[in-house]
Parts: C-alpha cells; sequence; structure tokens
C-alpha cells in the first residue's frame, strides 16, 4: 500500500512538472508573438486601441491576454471590459512584469485577485524604437493541472482502497481467532472503568494474559486510592474556597481566568461564561491600567481598584501572588469598601468637628483677650463681651454634648429599654418642656395623637426624638406658625409618628442629606438660632436603635414633615400585663 501511493505521488509530481513546463514553454511563445505585434511605434498605446488587440490575441492563443505598458498602467486585457480597465490595480509590483523588465521574459504562479483564481503568468518585454516599453503578459488558470491531479489521486485511492480491504480482510480473520482472550479482558476493563467501585480481574493463568490481569489489578488499586486522595483534596479545597470572604480567582500564563470563588463572583459581577476570558476583560478601563501593571509585573504585589456594583462604589485591594510553576497566577480581592467609608467619615466627622468648634472657641477666645486688655475696666462694653462668650460657652457644650451623646449612641453605650409607652404622654411631656421657648416665637403646638395607642419602644429615647424634631421646628419656622403631631397606622405593625409645621418648608434638593452630621439647610441662620447639625442625626441613630424608619418629606401648600416609626402595640388596658409583656420578650 505504501508503495503504491509513494509511486502514485511521483508520478503525480512528475506529470504536473511536464505539464506546467510545457504550457511554460507555450505561453512565452503566445507572449512573443504578441509582443512583435506591439513594436510598430506608429501603434499608439492607448486603451481604446490596445484592449481590442489583447482580446484578439487572447482568443487566438485560448489564454488571458494582458498589456501592461512602463508605469504599471493596464491598458488592455482580454478577461476585462475596456469600461473597467481604469478600476484594476498598477501592476508595476506583479512578480512576472518586474521579471520581464529586468531579463525580458518573466514567469510566476500565483493567485490572481481579478480573476480570484491560482494563474500561471508569462510576461515578455517590448522596446519600441520610439524608446516607449511595456509588457505583453499572457495566463492560463492552473486548475487544468488540478483536475489532471485529481484523476490520478482517484486512481490511486481506487486502488490503495482495494488494497486496504483485502488486508484488513485478512488480517481481521487471523486477529480474530488470536485476540479472543485480549478482547474479554478489555470488556471487563471498560466494565471496571464505567463503575465507581473497579472489580478485580480472575488471574486464570501465569502465561502473558494472567500477568496482564494481574498489572490491571494493581493499577485499579493505585486508581482508587489517588481518587480518593484527590476527592478529599478537592472538596477540602472547596470548601475553603466557598467559605472565604475574600474572592479568590485563578489565572493562566495568559492572564485568562480559570477558577474563581463565589466572592469573587460578587466582587466582579463574574459569569460561567467569564471562564477562560483574560481578566481585565471582566473590567471597567479605568481599572484596566493598573491591573495589567500588575499582572505583566510577575511579581507579588497589589493595586486597589474602584469598581461600581449595582450603583454603589467598591474598593477592591487585588493581590497578585504568581505559583512556584510560575504557569499560573492567584488573584485575591479584599473589599476594603467599608474601610474606606469609615477613614472618608473619620475625615469628614473631623473637618467638621473642628469648623464647628472654631467660632465658638475664636470668640471666647477674642472676648477674654479683650476683657485682659483693659474692657473690663468698661462695664457696658465688659457686660457685651461677657454674654457673647456666655452664648458661645453654652453653644460649644450643646455641641460637645450632642457629640457625646451621638458617639454613645453609634458605640451601643446607649441602652435601650424597650416597653409599653404611650405616644401621647411623651409629645405632651416635650411640648411642656418647649412652651417658654415657643411661646417668646409665638408658636403653637398641636397634639393630635390619641392616648389610646401604644408603641414598643424607649420613653427616653422616643422623648429625645420628639424634642430635637419639635425643637427643631419651633427654631426655623416663623411667628404664628403651627406645629402639629400626629400617629397613622403604617404597615404591617408600626405606628407612624409626623410632626408637621405650616412653615416655608425645605426644598427637596436638601432631603437626602438633612440626616447627615452637621449639614444645615442655612448655615448662616442656623448658626444664629444656635443649632449644631447633630440633632437629626441623633435623630435617626436612635430611631434606627428603635428598630424603625425615619424620613422626611413635603407638605401643600407649604411647611414640612418629619416622620419615624415605631413597633404598634394593643392597648395594654384591652389586654393583660402578661400578654403585653410576652410580646415585648419576643419582640
Amino acid at each position: 500500500m505504501a508503495v503504491v501511493l509513494s509511486v502514485g505521488f511521483y508520478l503525480e509530481y512528475a506529470l504536473r512538472e511536464w505539464l506546467v513546463d510545457r504550457v511554460t514553454d507555450e505561453l512565452i511563445s503566445h507572449a512573443r508573438m504578441g509582443r512583435n505585434q506591439l513594436l510598430n511605434p506608429a501603434l499608439p498605446l492607448r486603451a481604446e486601441e490596445m484592449d481590442p488587440m489583447a482580446d484578439a490575441i487572447g482568443h487566438a492563443a485560448g489564454a488571458r491576454a494582458t498589456i501592461v505598458v512602463e508605469s504599471g498602467v493596464v491598458v488592455g486585457d482580454s478577461e476585462i471590459p475596456l469600461d473597467k480597465l481604469s478600476q484594476l490595480d498598477n501592476h508595476a509590483g506583479r512578480p512576472e512584469i518586474i521579471r520581464a523588465f529586468a531579463d525580458g521574459v518573466g514567469v510566476s504562479q500565483r493567485y490572481s485577485k481579478t480573476l480570484r483564481t491560482n494563474m500561471i503568468y508569462v510576461a515578455a518585454r517590448f522596446d519600441r524604437t520610439d524608446g516607449r516599453r511595456g509588457v505583453m503578459r499572457m495566463a492560463l488558470p492552473l486548475k487544468t493541472f488540478r483536475e489532471i491531479s485529481w484523476r490520478l489521486r482517484l486512481t490511486l485511492a481506487v486502488a490503495g482502497l482495494m488494497g486496504l480491504i483485502i488486508a484488513v480482510s485478512v488480517s481481521g480473520l487471523a486477529a480474530h481467532f488470536s485476540t479472543r482472550r485480549f478482547r474479554q479482558l478489555a470488556a471487563h476493563v471498560v466494565q471496571s472503568a464505567s463503575t465507581p467501585q473497579r472489580n478485580r480481574l480472575e488471574v486464570r493463568s501465569q502465561d502473558e494474559i494472567g500477568w496482564l490481569a494481574g498489572t490491571f489489578n494493581e493499577m485499579a488499586d493505585e486508581v482508587d486510592t489517588a481518587l480518593s486522595s484527590l476527592t478529599a483534596e478537592r472538596d477540602r479545597l472547596a470548601a475553603v474556597l466557598e467559605g472565604m470572604a475574600e474572592g479568590v480567582v485563578v489565572l493562566d500564563a495568559e492572564h485568562r481566568i480559570t477558577l474563581f470563588n463565589p466572592s469573587a463572583r460578587d466582587i466582579l459581577g463574574l459569569g460561567q461564561m467569564c471562564l477562560h476570558q483574560p481578566v481585565e476583560n471582566v473590567l471597567d478601563e479605568d481599572d484596566q491600567a493598573p491591573l495589567l501593571e500588575l499582572l505583566e509585573s510577575e511579581l507579588v504585589g497589589h493595586v486597589e481598584l474602584n469598581l461600581e456594583r449595582d450603583g454603589q462604589a467598591r474598593w477592591i485591594l487585588a493581590q497578585l501572588t504568581p505559583t512556584a510553576s510560575g504557569h499560573s497566577a492567584i488573584l485575591t480581592l479584599h473589599d476594603v469598601s467599608d474601610l474606606r467609608r469609615q477613614e472618608k467619615i473619620r475625615q469628614d466627622f473631623v473637618a467638621n468637628v473642628s469648623h464647628e468648634l472654631r467660632t465658638p472657641v475664636s470668640i471666647l477666645q477674642a472676648n477674654a483677650e479683650t476683657l485682659v486688655s483693659g474692657a473690663i475696666e468698661d462695664r457696658v462694653y465688659g457686660r457685651k463681651l461677657a454674654e457673647a462668650m456666655e452664648r458661645n460657652a453654652a453653644r460649644l457644650a450643646d455641641i460637645i454634648s450632642k457629640l457625646l451623646d451621638l458617639s454613645r449612641i453609634e458605640s451601643d453605650g446607649y441602652v435601650i429599654r424597650m416597653e409599653a409607652v404611650n405616644i401621647s404622654a411623651c409629645v405632651e411631656h416635650v411640648i411642656e418642656t418647649l412652651k417658654p421657648i415657643a411661646s417668646e416665637r409665638s408658636v403653637f403646638f398641636r397634639n393630635r395623637v390619641e392616648a389610646q395607642n401604644y408603641a414598643v419602644g424607649d420613653r427616653e429615647a422616643i422623648e429625645e426624638i420628639l424634642s430635637n424634631l419639635l425643637g427643631n421646628a419651633v427654631k426655623y419656622i416663623p411667628p404664628g406658625s403651627q406645629v402639629t403631631v400626629l400617629m397613622r397606622p403604617s404597615p404591617p405593625h408600626h405606628w407612624r409618628v409626623m410632626v408637621t409645621d405650616n412653615g416655608p418648608g425645605i426644598d427637596p434638593i436638601h432631603f437626602d442629606r438633612l440626616f447627615e452630621r452637621f449639614y444645615r439647610v442655612d448655615k448662616g441662620r442656623a448658626r444664629e438660632m444656635g443649632g449644631t447639625g447633630l440633632g437629626l442625626s441623633i435623630v435617626k441613630r436612635l430611631v434606627i436603635k428603635l428598630g424603625g424608619e425615619v424620613g422626611v418629606e413635603g407638605v401643600k401648600p407649604n411647611g414640612v414633615c418629619f416622620w419615624f416609626t415605631l413597633r404598634r402595640l394593643e392597648t395594654p388596658a384591652k389586654r393583660s400585663a402578661d400578654d403585653v409583656d410576652e410580646e415585648l420578650i419576643s419582640i
């Protein structure tokens, strides 16, 4: 069979070469005859005259004829219409054209972009007495040679196939009788490989087959041991990766993702389609550059990425650790978003506290220096300075007191004692406390909370919340205004307590930030009224401590409504004390 194929390939090669040589010689003869017709200097080398001549030469020779002037422009082609000649590429760079201008005759075999087929090209140079030069080129497609080659190959293939069938038939009969025991052994091996419990082969003889069966039994024992060990290692690794809070991404040498754990999936938003994709493709363009720089360094290092997921910014510390083999690397992702936010809160807090304390401290220092310098002798002026010092000392004490309260609430130092609270009574107590200030500003209170309604909460915390909300209303609404306190059911089992006024209201653009520390709508007026910017922040944290929600909304036609929710409790008067205590304990 091998001899037949070898002879066939040699005959095919020899025949092809002989045919190519014969056709090349024939094309050279046609090209030279066409060239001789172009030597007449009276014959213009324009497309209008040359294209019909190329058509005639090509038809007579049974080949494609092309006339190319020295600049490489095609002025005639038997396969291209006259009106499309101008669309042809310049032929000055064609291999056969270059050789023809250099040696007189050029030959090449290549793919024709114009006809989209492989061609054999022969070009002959013509030199006119008027100094003009050009090339007469003849070409034939190579598909004719391929047809001859395919016929010879088909003949050889049929002969080879027949020989193969005969050989296979003879060898099959011989193998059937000599390999019966091997087939039985192979069938048992396949059956064992397809079941979790690999059965052992029975060794019936001491010959080669018996030795092979014994070797298989030993191999099966080793495979079972190895698989058990690998399964245990895999399970341990999977448990570790599943339980890690840090994201783990395994990369290959091309920085493609080969494995990731659930934390990495949540951090980077990975899916199964991300496997075998470059890790930089799952990141935004801003984060690709630092990560690529880290990956290309192939050293242990880290870089911080700023990602955005579900509209929230997340800061991720990515640490790269190449493996010992150097063919892969492990990218560990630490979510440091909370740390960065806490750092930002701390910086903002320090800046705000410094800003808020600077004014009263500066006034105290300036007035004290003025008094020491002699103003204390002026009773009228000295009294004004002392009163200013008293006001700013009180403001300073108020800021410090509220900062301490806020710190105590946030650090769990504020103990919440849950009990049944009569909200109407809390409102009345706060109103009585604020009445002197409200009377000075001609502000009126209305308590519309029904006396029989109870909530679950801490009485002191609820009165602190109401005191801040009602106190703010008294400070910032104009004289003659009214503050109303209402309470309505709020699904599923809550009360919504609302503090509403009919003052000028607050622009809704401030609503989202009203509960931030030191945030004021009108900073100048707030300082004038003695506001610290901490009251609403304390309100928010106390409400959260009580398990409720807090918010603000506008009131039509004017005014603003601050609200918070509390857990609803049925009126204790209608229930036994044990029932009330049991519900409080469950809460």
